[in-house]
């Protein structure tokens, strides 16, 4: 994802997503993983741009993309999704354990940089288990938090049965046992090397 944008970039974007609110009284929303690692660059660039983070306990993510190697890559060894090029080289494994651990690992401390610097009524955040749970009441947050910038009259969410968060194990459960010390050893580790107290996982 660009990292920076032309003054053209910036001024052509504002004034499509001002024409899009203008005509369908709506807000555009966009769910794209990879806005994760630019949106200090979108925040800066997009005058009335708004964030929803959806965050869920890692270790299901890490398990959601181990799996996801297995049935569209073929291969527990080979990459896939947002941040998966950031893993060690010397890390790959027939398991995709530490791999996976460290992918994770890099998305939340990333997603956590970038959400420092983006003014605090601009950020949503949401809980996946939440949402999952209550989801007319995360939706009405949102909107009563985004729906005062959108011309013309508002429109009332309506009501949401709740989803099946998706919770369960998919893999051996030794495996998600050493999933689950992983993703912590990983976090711990980039939150170390953030500090200066770095610590090599064995």
């Amino acid at each position: 994802p660009q990292q920076d944008l032309s003054h053209q970039q910036k001024v052509e974007m504002n004034h499509f997503f001002k024409l899009w609110m203008s005509i369908f009284k709506k807000p555009f929303l966009n769910k794209n993983n990879r806005n994760t690692t630019c949106l200090e660059v979108l925040a800066s660039s997009l005058e009335n741009a708004y964030f929803i983070v959806v965050k869920r306990d890692p270790v299901f993510i890490a398990q959601s993309l181990l799996c996801a190697r297995e049935e569209i890559q073929g291969s527990r060894t080979i990459g896939w999704g947002l941040g998966s090029n950031h893993t060690s080289r010397d890390r790959i494994c027939k398991t995709g354990l530490h791999q996976v651990a460290e992918q994770v690992a890099w998305i939340y401390t990333n997603l956590e940089q970038q959400t420092q610097n983006i003014p605090a009524h601009r950020l949503i955040h949401v809980n996946y288990e939440t949402f999952c749970q209550e989801p007319i009441t995360v939706i009405s947050e949102i909107y009563n938090c985004i729906w005062s910038t959108i011309p013309g009259p508002p429109i009332q969410p309506k009501p949401l049965k709740a989803f099946k968060a998706s919770q369960h194990i998919r893999i051996s459960h030794d495996e998600f046992s050493q999933l689950q010390t992983l993703v912590q050893e990983y976090l711990t580790n980039i939150s170390h090397i953030e500090d200066g107290s770095h610590k090599p996982i064995s």
